[in-house]
């Protein structure tokens, strides 16, 4: 009888995309038994790949090839030698949103008013806060505008606030430690 050859398959791994601060970044769940992963965008309804990740310890690509507006899509490959694993066909996708900028703050009689730059494509805006001591962020509310009354705040505490900008469900990066 022959002996056969043994194949391990590979699984899909599963992905996680977000705008980081001037690229959108890829990450993926560890495959056992990969050599490695192949990073591929849609470009015209095809599967282009776009990196290839010689090792099984990396599980995030920066694609720096976008631009404002756009939506991208993506997908992960795990392989082993020459055999390609499972992949999600459908991929996920991203608008490609800048960060607000431009913040100021000021006191006003009914708290505080955030203000901060208008970004291209963005439909909403998030606005978080985090009083100087703590580590993680409140969601206050979205806003339609460049602006954003905080009403909420206690007298006598420090915050900080920062802004997401939305469109549908692609969410910009935002100033963690602005």
């Amino acid at each position: 009888y022959y002996a056969g050859k043994s194949i391990v398959a590979l699984n899909a791994p599963t992905l996680s995309i977000a705008n980081n601060k001037k690229t959108i970044r890829v990450t993926w769940s560890k495959i056992e038994n990969a050599d490695g992963y192949y990073v591929y965008r849609a470009e015209n309804n095809k599967w282009v790949r776009i990196a290839t990740i010689k090792n099984n310890k990396t599980f995030k690509y920066e694609d720096k090839n976008v631009e404002p507006g756009v939506t991208y899509k993506y997908t992960v490959k795990a392989y082993d030698g020459k055999l390609n694993g499972a992949y999600l066909s459908k991929g996920i996708s991203i608008m490609r949103l800048e960060m607000p900028h431009s913040f100021s703050a000021q006191r006003i009689n009914s708290g505080m008013q955030i203000n901060f730059a208008a970004v291209s494509y963005a439909q909403k805006y998030r606005v978080y806060r985090k009083a100087t001591t703590d580590t993680t962020w409140t969601f206050l509310g979205y806003t339609e505008t460049t602006s954003f009354i905080d009403t909420t705040g206690v007298s006598g505490v420090k915050y900080i606030y920062t802004v997401r900008a939305v469109n549908g469900k692609s969410y910009s990066y935002y100033y963690k430690n602005p």
